[in-house]
């Protein structure tokens, strides 16, 4: 499962953690989280054909990047995509996985209705990415 690095790469890095905080979710947030916040969701390991003993593959994941002001959201997808493309310098382990390379595959940006009551819209920002990893 590569959901525990994902975890530690985003409190692990300061301009990260600047941003929101302890406001980092799996899957989804709760209600009265707060922004701005991050929630990040992994894909399924996929396997690749290799001579190594040991099985490697790559999962695709995506963090949600979640601010009332675009210019947050941006901000936040900026520090994201940092501290992912900075895990692709060496590799790494949390828990039972070790990664190599991080790719970010691309930005996209969305609105949320208000949840809250209010009209203030909040902006998405979701950055798709994909690791290898054993």
């Amino acid at each position: 499962m590569i959901e525990p690095w994902i975890y530690d790469v985003l409190t692990g890095d300061a301009d990260v953690t600047d941003l929101v905080g302890e406001r980092i979710f799996p899957a989804r947030a709760i209600r009265q989280a707060g922004f701005p916040y991050l929630v990040y969701e992994g894909g399924a390991f996929e396997p690749s054909n290799t001579l190594a003993s040991a099985a490697t593959g790559q999962a695709a994941f995506t963090v949600r990047c979640y601010s009332l002001e675009t210019a947050g959201a941006w901000e936040l997808a900026n520090a994201v995509g940092a501290a992912l493309e900075a895990q692709s310098l060496a590799s790494n382990t949390a828990g039972s996985v070790t990664t190599g390379p991080c790719l970010i595959q691309g930005y996209d940006q969305s609105s949320l209705e208000p949840i809250d009551g209010s009209d203030r819209f909040a902006t998405v920002v979701t950055v798709a990415a994909t690791v290898w990893h054993n």
